[in-house]
């Protein structure tokens, strides 16, 4: 399906279509995030995949802000979910991960503006979802890693997943800003690890495995390890960098 050129999104976002060389939608906002207003919105459909940086403004510190982060792959797993065949299984995976059919197809990141990391100034959400393999890139080359495109999703386009997407957060927001964080964590639930699931994570120091129990008020995860409890704050996971890569 040819893709429109530009996409029709709500008035409170500002969006700019960006070039994928030189680090991307993330790199061109981070060049203009001091003086940007809020819900400017740098993209790309570029190699088949939709990029997106958009610029926000926390409403407190480091952690209280961290759970925006599930906000947007709840939301991209709704707009996928609107326009993909109902054959398509989309999944969460604590802290920043999408799947579809079980293999990874879009991530999330999170990153703080200011001098102090801990309580920034302003915050940059980026997203990656791979929408078609890009030309000469085999499907496959990668078992872990899939595309739209690879899982019966040809109808979807850069700009109609950008739409949905910026739709579904939007309104992701406002349920959390007006009925806190119990709705997010229902919603990722939903589409997470069953409990009991076997999960292992790098963390400072380590790494921790476990089986999934549940995700804590503040968006942790809480693992069962060795008879005893363990919480990974989502703050310090988002922190660290993404823990996906696409190529």
């Amino acid at each position: 399906m040819r893709d429109r050129q530009e996409p029709s999104l709500p008035s409170i976002y500002l969006p700019s279509r960006t070039d994928a060389a030189g680090g991307g939608p993330g790199m061109a906002l981070l060049r203009r995030a001091s003086d940007a207003p809020e819900g400017t919105l740098f993209w790309s459909g570029a190699r088949g995949r939709l990029s997106t940086a958009l610029l926000l403004l926390p409403d407190g510190d480091w952690e209280e802000s961290a759970p925006v982060a599930l906000a947007a792959i709840i939301a991209l797993g709704d707009a996928i979910g609107a326009l993909a065949p109902p054959t398509v299984a989309v999944t969460h995976s604590w802290p920043d991960r999408l799947e579809a059919n079980g293999g990874l197809v879009a991530g999330v990141a999170l990153d703080a503006v200011g001098p102090d990391p801990s309580a920034p100034s302003r915050l940059i959400l980026r997203s990656e979802t791979v929408v078609a393999s890009p030309i000469g890139v085999e499907p496959g080359h990668r078992p872990d890693l899939t595309s739209l495109a690879e899982e019966g999703c040809e109808e979807i386009t850069p700009v109609r997943l950008l739409e949905s997407f910026a739709r579904h957060f939007l309104s992701w927001l406002h349920r959390w800003q007006e009925d806190g964080f119990a709705p997010l964590r229902a919603s990722w639930r939903a589409r997470g690890p069953r409990i009991g699931a076997p999960l292992a994570f790098d963390v400072r120091g380590g790494s921790v495995r476990g089986t999934f129990r549940d995700v804590g008020a503040g968006g942790e995860l809480i693992l069962d390890v060795d008879g005893a409890q363990a919480r990974l704050s989502l703050g310090e996971a988002l922190a660290a960098g993404p823990s996906w890569s696409m190529p």
